[in-house]
């Protein structure tokens, strides 16, 4: 009797029941955390595959009004809200990779901390490990898709009047937001791999 039979593993001094309970509390509350920023990167992949079906119907809606009555907003419309679609995905996944930054540079470090160990979390270490550190132009393929689709739409409007620079200047201004978006995503992927 008088025996203590709990074989739990504790992290902290054995002797200091209050430092121990007070650093598990701290793990439990770090993997909370940890557990909403994986569920806020779900939600946000979640909403980017959304974003493509909704980019497809878009595609296919406008292709659909421009053979039937082709006229200016149905040019400059079809080229704006392509780069609409593809600025919200590049902004989900800035925010995933920030996300992703944070875990391994921030959360990961404070727990490894309180569990003197540092084997666990380790897939974005396995990742640095299987992909190299420079840019790949594939993660520019939507500014590029969309730069064409201006050039294109520009070229087939020949002559332009007043319309077709308003709506020639909307999507230069949606399309430098586009590529500095998905330049500062791209990024945060490099730096993190480093």
């Amino acid at each position: 009797m008088g025996e203590n039979n709990d074989t739990r593993q504790t992290f902290a001094d054995p002797q200091d029941p209050v430092i121990t309970k007070l650093h598990e509390m701290e793990i439990q509350l770090h993997l909370g955390e940890y557990n909403a920023l994986t569920m806020r990167c779900t939600y946000f992949t979640n909403i980017q595959n959304m974003l493509l079906s909704a980019l497809i119907i878009w595609i296919t809606v406008m292709i659909t009004l421009w053979v039937s009555r082709p006229n200016i907003f149905i040019y400059w419309g079809t080229v704006f809200g392509v780069q609409v679609f593809g600025l919200i995905s590049t902004w989900l996944l800035y925010e995933e990779y920030t996300i992703i930054q944070y875990i391994e540079s921030d959360l990961k470090p404070r727990i490894t901390n309180l569990i003197n160990h540092k084997e666990f979390w380790n897939y974005q270490s396995f990742l640095k490990t299987k992909r190299t550190n420079k840019y790949k132009a594939w993660e520019f393929i939507g500014v590029m898709i969309a730069t064409s689709l201006i050039i294109v739409t520009a070229l087939v409007r020949i002559p332009w009047d007043w319309r077709d620079i308003v709506g020639c200047g909307i999507n230069m201004i949606i399309l430098v937001l586009f590529a500095y978006r998905t330049y500062y995503a791209v990024k945060i992927r490099w730096n993190s791999w480093r």
